[in-house]
């Protein structure tokens, strides 16, 4: 059979089918509609799931399965993630498992776009038959600004009209991009906040990318503000709280030896020419050696040591927690005295 996307939640409260495939170049829509599809073999009592990537030899795995049927085996879901289109081995692996499937197994399948010829072809419609295929198309740029709000609404956000025009020219039909912006924007603002499009262009701005090494410029500049904002936007797009720490370690061991020096009498625009500062770093190195002693740099390289065992699951924490309040405590906006 075949399901429209928005089939889907309704389908499954309803029935569950032994076989799914979905087809688009929606990676975030496929996932997501790959996500409803688990959860509800979850509940009916496919507790095992086997992750595939149509690698060689992943097709064998199918074909031994459907060949080993135990009277007590557990229910088992197999999920194929094809970033192409499935070769021969694998259609015949999949032709062959429709011919009599077991019943304490389920398939799940996600590939790119299918074409007509593909979704002709005897083991597509063998598949199709005992199944859903759910073809997810992609967002027209005149149904992103509508799919965009609905998005906002699921986060508890409200976007003015023009404000979503901002922001569907910003991500130009990129999905996954429009996700981010969207669970970065709910960081910022409350439910109870209306964006409008001034306040989206100086978000747009502001979050063109994210940097580790803008993070620390705008730690030691004492902007507390962007100091968050652009932590949590590292932390959504998968950065390491590693190399996070690894550069502040770096920064701040500098930070100390220079303020040895502006202890011992040296004035801070002979040392940062001396440390070889410049640029913007420049404005901030200068305001932090001028606020705080050797003491306090010393025990923010403690605090960097801490961290780095946390990272390691050597120490108890949250990384990411603690990078904050060291970060913020550095920018001189901390929950306790530096001094």
């Amino acid at each position: 059979m075949k399901l429209q996307a928005d089939q889907l939640s309704t389908h499954l409260q309803q029935k569950f089918l032994p076989v799914y495939i979905i087809s688009s170049d929606e990676h975030l829509l496929v996932q997501e509609a790959a996500d409803q599809i688990r959860c509800a073999a979850k509940q009916k009592g496919f507790a095992d799931r086997e992750l595939l990537h149509g690698d060689k030899g992943d097709a064998d795995v199918l074909m031994t399965a459907a060949q080993s049927m135990s009277l007590f085996a557990e229910l088992k879901l197999y999920e194929y993630r094809f970033s192409k289109q499935p070769a021969a081995e694998f259609t015949k692996a999949f032709a062959s498992w429709c011919e009599n499937p077991p019943e304490d197994q389920c398939l799940l399948i996600s590939c790119p776009k299918l074409d007509k010829k593909k979704k002709n072809a005897a083991w597509f419609k063998k598949l199709e038959s005992l199944g859903a295929h759910i073809e997810i198309w992609p967002i027209e740029s005149k149904q992103l600004p509508n799919w965009l709000s609905g998005r906002a609404r699921e986060n508890g956000l409200t976007i003015e009209r023009d404000a979503l025009n901002v922001l569907a020219d910003r991500i130009e039909g990129n999905l996954l991009a429009a996700d981010q912006e969207i669970k970065r924007l709910s960081l910022l603002y409350s439910s109870s906040d209306s964006i409008s499009a001034k306040m989206m262009q100086e978000f747009v701005a502001d979050n063109a990318r994210f940097d580790s090494f803008e993070l620390l410029e705008v730690c030691f500049a004492g902007n507390a503000k962007k100091v968050t904002r652009i932590l949590s936007g590292l932390k959504l797009e998968g950065e390491s709280p590693a190399k996070i720490n690894g550069l502040l370690t770096y920064e701040l061991r500098t930070l100390t030896k220079m303020a040895w020096d502006y202890q011992s009498g040296e004035s801070i625009d002979r040392i940062i020419k001396k440390y070889y500062v410049w640029g913007a770093k420049k404005t901030g190195y200068s305001r932090s050696l001028s606020r705080l002693p050797v003491s306090v740099w010393q025990r923010f390289l403690s605090r960097c040591l801490e961290l780095d065992k946390m990272i390691k699951g050597q120490q108890e924490g949250d990384p990411w927690v603690a990078i904050e309040s060291l970060l913020l405590q550095i920018s001189g906006h901390g929950l306790w005295s530096s001094k």
